[in-house]
């Protein structure tokens, strides 16, 4: 086999306009909506800025305008053309592509990027030849063959015959489609370095700098994460490329660095870990890998697209026992799927197209697990219907067709999620850490109006990770072990939240239901004492919440300046500046919060 890439020489300047009307006119729009967009592409006039002015209109003959939001779908109508062409078996030079049973493909296309595979031979190569010069003749495009490139399964002698015969002599171990990269061969390391570039290049922008904590753990969260997501579901990335993003990760997050070694307190993995099991909720790279094969089998049972059908025809089913020369890929679909089995329930009809020995469709059993049927591998569940009931065979044991029939049969077709038709990543993520121990107190600190900015840090503080005096003390690092605020006591996570006298008075200020305490309370009684309390309702526990958070960034801020600019505002200011913190949080809610600030004291 052989796989070739196509660069399509000025697509967009070169295609003819009348083969797109036409195209238009025998999709079937409209004659007013098709002279509508005749108006629109030739119609155009253009004009040449020459020191600062525009000089000059004159007409366009050919080509649609780049940047046209119109451009991309009527270019896109116009390749369906060559897509016909290769694909039509009437057509009289019909190439011959990839097939496995009755599954066959032999191209790719997105937009103007186009990937062709099929039989490794002479006579196969000049007939897509064929193919591609009567698209260009009729179309405009043409193929530019020294920007094309050109893969190969083996190394066979009539490779350079076929090279010759396309004019592409650009011979490549591997090429790369939309991004992802393609090989004949396994990939390696260096396949991923153009992704390990871009993380690495996004991370260290002169932009990300001047981001905070908050705005990191944001850029992580929705740039990064969503680059990774990206190149997952066209590969496996090596565990050495996963560690190495992983680290750019963490360094960036904890310090904004790249380069220098620095110490952290929180490591990556608690970082990936759910709020609700005491994490921060950025997802790993392999909860990514488990949702994006989770997502693969739901639409191998429930959606006929091309990557489903691929899959039925060359392993039948997830439970089929695997070949040698399966991929890496539906290796890992396959263990994903055995995770999450139980979680599948099969709804099965007259017309169900699931494999009948290889699916788990009896009661989440499959009935080659059951009994060994040599030669039944691609017999599916509607072979064994007739008017709507079972006909099996009588060869069957008596047992095997009670069991059989004991299968309740439905209306639909479709495998369901733990009971449920929408296949949802949220779903798939909370399954793959479902085996963690959750914590009760993560409600407290990720309430529903909490502000990211004060949460990270009370999150931090909350599992005793902020670099406090003790903390440094116990890896080896010599600071002052007073605390900055009241210079009295040793600094720790229970002093400074809140046994400290000066975080106290701030606490009990903002708060005046703290000054019925007999004993000054930590940060975790603090949050238990509001979420027991009985005199509050949701809203009002997620305003003092809220108040909380503020109060423990502003005090770890005001130690920090303290301790390291030689800064000090006294407790008043402090509790001015919580106040208006709070007061600009509270006042974009939607429900009424004159009563909750009052009730705060502020």
């Amino acid at each position: 086999m052989f796989c070739a890439k196509l660069d399509i020489k000025k697509a967009f300047d070169s295609i003819s306009r009348e083969f797109i009307i036409a195209r238009l006119l025998q999709k079937g729009f409209p004659q007013p909506f098709v002279n509508w967009i005749k108006g629109c592409i030739t119609d155009v006039h253009f004009s040449i800025c020459l020191n600062g002015s525009l000089e000059g209109f004159f007409n366009s003959s050919s080509g649609l305008r780049q940047g046209c939001p119109l451009s991309p779908l009527l270019f896109c109508i116009a390749m369906d053309g060559l897509s016909n062409i290769l694909t039509d078996p009437a057509y009289s030079h019909n190439f011959k592509g990839i097939n496995c049973k009755d599954f066959y493909i032999n191209h790719l296309m997105y937009a103007d990027d186009l990937l062709v595979m099929g039989e490794s031979s002479k006579g196969n190569a000049n007939k897509l030849k064929t193919c591609l010069q009567h698209f260009a003749t009729v179309s405009g495009l043409h193929i530019n063959p020294s920007k094309s490139a050109i893969i190969f399964s083996s190394n066979d002698p009539t490779n350079q015959t076929i090279c010759e015969e396309l004019g592409i002599y650009n011979i490549n171990l591997h090429l790369t489609y939309l991004g992802i990269p393609i090989s004949p061969k396994r990939l390696k390391a260096s396949h991923f370095q153009p992704l390990l570039s871009k993380i690495t290049a996004l991370l260290a922008g002169w932009k990300n700098k001047f981001l905070s904590f908050v705005g990191r753990v944001q850029f992580i969260k929705f740039t990064i994460i969503n680059s990774i997501a990206y190149w997952i579901r066209g590969s496996i990335i090596p565990k050495g490329c996963c560690d190495t993003i992983n680290k750019l990760c963490s360094k960036f997050l904890f310090h904004n660095n790249l380069v220098e070694r620095k110490l952290h307190l929180i490591s990556w993995s608690k970082v990936n870990t759910p709020k609700d099991a005491g994490g921060l909720g950025i997802p790993s790279i392999d909860a990514l890998y488990f949702g994006v094969f989770c997502s693969k089998i739901g639409r191998f049972y429930n959606n006929q697209n091309l990557l489903s059908c691929w899959y039925k025809a060359k392993h039948i089913s997830p439970l089929k026992h695997l070949t040698f020369t399966a991929s890496k890929t539906w290796r890992r679909i396959t263990e994903t799927f055995s995770k999450i089995k139980r979680l599948l329930q099969f709804s099965v009809s007259s017309h169900s197209k699931f494999s009948f020995l290889w699916d788990p469709w009896i009661n989440g059993t499959a009935l080659g697990e059951i009994i060994f049927l040599p030669g039944m591998d691609d017999i599916l569940i509607m072979d064994y219907f007739r008017n709507d009931t079972w006909y099996l065979p009588n060869h069957f044991h008596p047992s095997i067709h009670d069991t059989i029939k004991s299968v309740e049969i439905k209306g639909t077709n479709e495998v369901l999620w733990d009971g449920n038709s929408k296949w949802v990543t949220k779903n798939f993520t909370a399954f793959f850490y479902s085996h963690l121990p959750k914590v009760d107190w993560y409600r407290y600190i990720w309430h529903k109006n909490y502000a990211l900015k004060y949460v990270c840090f009370t999150w931090m503080a909350r599992i005793g990770k902020l670099k406090t005096a003790d903390n440094l003390h116990l890896r080896g690092i010599l600071v002052p072990i007073n605390c900055s605020l009241c210079l009295g006591h040793a600094e720790n996570h229970l002093h400074l939240f809140f046994d400290c006298e000066f975080s106290f008075y701030i606490l009990k200020n903002i708060m005046p239901e703290f000054n019925s305490f007999l004993l000054r309370p930590t940060l975790p009684q603090a949050l238990d004492f509001i979420e027991n309390s009985e005199l509050l309702n949701r809203s009002d526990k997620s305003a003092c919440f809220l108040a909380i958070s503020c109060i423990t960034y502003h005090i770890w801020m005001e130690r920090n300046n303290r301790r390291f600019s030689n800064t000090r505002n006294n407790v008043a200011k402090v509790i001015c500046n919580i106040s208006a913190a709070i007061r600009l949080k509270m006042v974009k809610w939607k429900h009424n919060t004159t009563s909750k600030l009052d009730f705060l004291g502020i």
